[in-house]
């Protein structure tokens, strides 16, 4: 399914285990800067992900060096109500502008939300 994402789609991919996670994140990265996106993926714990992704994906290293692939902690979407209604839409709709403006085809955004608390999603 994600060799088939366009711009705009949205999926919502429930994944169990950091193996399962890595493997979405690796596939959703490929295929993002094959079709020349930037990629943002906002994770539990960037730190983490970071070098085991830039070693399972072809030219990893360089797409982060470049900034057409970068990775932000989730948490931060969610801080102080960013998760909620239109801060969330203002900022990856930023993020989209700042795609646009690098001469990207798009933005390709990956959400993990294993680091949502109570109520973070909540919409009010």
């Amino acid at each position: 399914m994600l060799n088939q994402l366009r711009l705009g789609d949205h999926i919502c991919a429930p994944v169990t285990g950091a193996g399962a996670r890595l493997a979405v994140a690796t596939t959703f990265t490929a295929e993002g800067m094959r079709d020349r996106q930037k990629v943002l993926l906002l994770v539990d714990r960037p730190a983490t992900l970071l070098p085991r992704l830039c070693q399972q994906v072809a030219g990893g290293n360089v797409a982060l060096a470049r900034g057409q692939l970068r990775i932000d902690t989730s948490r931060d979407l969610f801080r102080a109500g960013h998760g909620r209604g239109q801060p969330a839409i203002d900022r990856l709709t930023a993020e989209i502008d700042i795609a646009g403006r690098e001469g990207y085809a798009g933005l390709r955004v990956l959400t993990d939300l294993t680091s949502a608390g109570p109520g973070d999603l909540d919409a009010g």
